[in-house]
């Protein structure tokens, strides 16, 4: 889900973990910029930061007992929050990589993905805390029915509130954007899509209180969205190739297992828990969730596959001439 479930590293305007295709971007430059190292640097530093933020609210969310946030509350500090990030990222951020987002229209952008860290990250807490609280010895038995609590409706609460603000900045980029075409159009369409069907159901799941382990292994697939971002943080403050090739590599790999994997999963669980699923609208909701996530997902997975094959050819194009 979100962003992370997933706008692409090459700029839908939105942060989330979008149609990562942009692997590489960056390990081809030849130039470096004056003030590359503070620039890293500082990539390194609001990357931890963020994911400080996030693993707080995710524990705040753990820990609220028996209360629960509210929509409009959970959507007014998110917005808080994108606006914190553009203002003080705008004043922390080296002079160079500032002009950079500047001139490609990305400051925006630079917040948004703050934002997403953010959430991804307490996202990640929340469903470690019910998939380690609530595990079974066998998992393949679990009830789709187990795993619900106060705790899983704040972080619904909480993750409905993020994709709508987040969906919104989507929504802006494709009216600003409205003159591009090509892949510009399609990754902001994705993204669009992503959060129209996660918000729907994640909004099912929270007024019908039912699917706790779905939900979780829903939340499970954004532990991927802080590697996403972090890949364009660091390329964005052009950092070395051998820092962005291990960052990418370890997406790929968490792609893979928490995302393909988790929805080929997912789909197991509709399937062999078939009897368990209740009135028709709740089962087209997993049911839906299930196969056109997971198919964006694995379409998602085959455009970093061909990338990386891609500059692999090239790598050895270069060595061999």
């Amino acid at each position: 889900m979100g962003r992370g479930d997933v706008a692409s590293e090459s700029g839908s305007g939105s942060g989330s973990a979008g149609a990562p295709e942009a692997w590489g971007e960056g390990l081809e430059r030849g130039e470096v910029p004056r003030g590359k190292a503070s620039a890293a640097k500082f990539a390194y530093a609001w990357f931890g930061a963020s994911v400080a933020v996030g693993a707080a609210v995710g524990r705040g969310v753990v820990r609220g007992g028996e209360g629960h946030v509210g929509f409009w509350s959970a959507a007014t500090l998110w917005a808080a929050l994108l606006w914190a990030a553009h203002a003080a990222g705008g004043r922390a951020m080296p002079e160079g990589m500032l002009q950079r987002l500047v001139q490609r229209r990305a400051v925006a952008e630079f917040a948004t993905r703050t934002m997403s860290v953010v959430h991804s990250t307490a996202a990640s807490v929340w469903a470690g805390e019910v998939l380690l609280g609530a595990a079974q010895p066998d998992l393949f038995s679990w009830p789709l029915s187990a795993g619900w609590s106060p705790m899983v409706r704040r972080a619904l609460e909480v993750s409905v509130a993020y994709m709508s603000v987040d969906l919104g900045m989507s929504v802006r980029q494709a009216w600003v954007g409205r003159a591009e075409a090509g892949a510009g159009r399609l990754r902001v369409a994705e993204d669009i899509v992503h959060h129209v069907v996660t918000i729907v159901a994640q909004a099912w799941a929270l007024g019908h209180a039912c699917y706790g382990a779905f939900v979780a292994l829903l939340l499970l697939t954004e532990i991927t969205t802080p590697i996403l971002n972090a890949r364009w943080f660091l390329s964005q403050a052009q950092a070395g190739p051998a820092q962005l090739m291990a960052v990418s590599v370890a997406l790929m790999v968490g792609f893979l297992l928490f995302r393909c994997a988790n929805y080929v999963f997912m789909a197991y669980l509709v399937v062999a828990r078939w009897n368990e699923l209740g009135e028709p609208v709740g089962t087209a909701m997993l049911v839906i969730t299930s196969l056109l996530m997971g198919t964006l997902n694995f379409y998602w997975m085959g455009l970093m596959v061909r990338r990386a094959r891609e500059m692999t050819r090239d790598t050895s194009r270069a060595i061999t001439h």
